[in-house]
């Protein structure tokens, strides 16, 4: 489907808490608390959609920050359909450029070992490896990107 997403009329704007129910279907498979992410403070999140939400990023100051002045990426999800087209690499730089206005001055985020499409695009945009967590059979892995020469 990647032609249907390049053909797509697609935009990024800010999710509001009425987008709560398309968030929850979209991310099912994350177990978001997106009405606890609307209450609270300084979360930011971003839809991308078509005819319908078919992606998110959210950023936040991090929960465990284990470097000052660090945001974490909270929520980054794209829906199968629309990946390999460049679109979540765009939802994730958008979320980036909010942090950077936000004053951080690095990016977290933890992505599944799994998730071979969300790796390359850490790698491409120059995140780092910083830590592994064992997560039952899976490994989630920590990746850090400084903000300081990000535009």
């Amino acid at each position: 489907m990647r032609n249907l997403a390049k053909r797509a009329h697609i935009g990024i704007r800010r999710a509001e808490a009425t987008d709560t129910d398309n968030l929850s279907n979209l991310t099912s498979e994350l177990a978001l608390d997106w009405p606890a992410m609307f209450a609270a403070s300084g979360v930011y999140s971003y839809l991308a959609e078509g005819d319908e939400p078919f992606g998110v990023v959210s950023v936040a100051p991090a929960s465990q920050a284990q470097v000052d002045g660090a945001g974490e990426v909270v929520a980054w999800y794209l829906h199968p359909e629309f990946r390999g087209a460049g679109l979540g690499k765009k939802l994730l730089v958008h979320g980036l450029s909010v942090l950077k206005r936000r004053d951080f001055d690095v990016a977290l985020i933890w992505v599944p070992e799994t998730a071979d499409e969300a790796l390359e695009v850490l790698d491409g945009l120059r995140f780092v490896p910083d830590e592994v967590k064992p997560i039952g059979d899976v490994n989630l892995l920590l990746f850090t990107r400084n903000l300081d020469d990000y535009f």
